[in-house]
This record gives C-alpha cells, structure tokens and sequence, in this order.
C-alpha cells in the first residue's frame, strides 16, 4: 500500500475544445511529481463517455498533422461511486466493475461548456471529490456576463 496522494486528471470533453484538454493533460502529466502523487487518467469523449486512458497514452498525445488529439473509447468505463471516506472510481469492464480506487483530488483539465461552467464541479462535489473550485466559481468564471461588472469595478 503507498501513501500517495492520488490525483484524477480529468481531460477531454463533449466540447469543441476537447483536444487542446487533452494537450493540457499531456503537459500537466508531463510535470506533476509522480514520487508524490499516484495519477489516474480518466478521459471524456466527444460522445461524453468516461473513460480510464494510460498514462503512456497520455504522454504521448500531441498535435499530428495539424489534427489535436482526442480520447478514443475503450473497453473499461470509468463509474464514479461515493464513499465512506469521499469518492471513488470504477471500471466498468464487460459489465463488472473493478479495481474500485479512492480519489483524493481531481484535477480537472476540461475546457468549455461542462469543464468550465460548474457542471463536472458538481458532479464532484455530489461524490465527495475536491478539484480546488465549487460549481459556482467555476459557473461565475466562465460567465463574462455576470463576472464582468465585477471585474471591471475591481480591476478600474
């Protein structure tokens, strides 16, 4: 059993902007301390399924042909359960799940609608996960119309 914390990089998305998510997965992976931290990959397709993606593809997304990467279904799903203790992930494997893991933090990496307007923040939060923001942060960060009177009197 390791102490590490394990981190949850949530990459994709059912958005127009689901490869250059999946870039910033490649450059988050790239750079977080993997003696400290354990990552899980869990993309989202363009269809908005859940998916578990290796870390070794992870890495390896990038910018070919001027064609941006993007997460391709496979056979394990990843189901997200709330636990005792907080959430935890799944895999959905020819309709059996396994390798039941608890998730100490998500960083989520989404751009866009979904990603960025609070809606995979609440998701999280219902389970128990932490990813930094609440779903009304998020939603007020991604709302040029509610933000900017506000921005605009702190920033004048």
């Amino acid at each position: 059993m390791n102490n590490l914390t394990r981190v949850a990089l949530i990459f994709g998305g059912a958005t127009p902007e689901h490869g250059v998510s999946c870039l910033t997965a490649a450059g988050v992976l790239a750079v977080i301390d993997q003696t400290k931290y354990e990552v899980v990959g869990i993309g989202i397709s363009r269809s908005g399924r859940w998916f578990k993606v290796p870390l070794s593809v992870i890495a390896n997304y990038k910018i070919v042909d001027g064609k941006l990467p993007e997460v391709s279904d496979s056979s394990e799903d990843v189901v997200w359960l709330r636990g005792t203790d907080g959430c935890q992930i799944a895999f959905n494997s020819e309709n059996k799940l396994t390798g039941i893991k608890d998730i100490d933090v998500a960083f989520t990496l989404l751009h866009g609608p979904y990603g960025e307007d609070g809606t995979v923040q609440g998701l999280l939060e219902m389970m128990g996960c932490w990813d930094g923001q609440t779903p009304d942060e998020s939603a007020f960060r991604i709302s040029w119309y509610s933000s900017w009177p506000i921005c605009s009197l702190r920033f004048a």
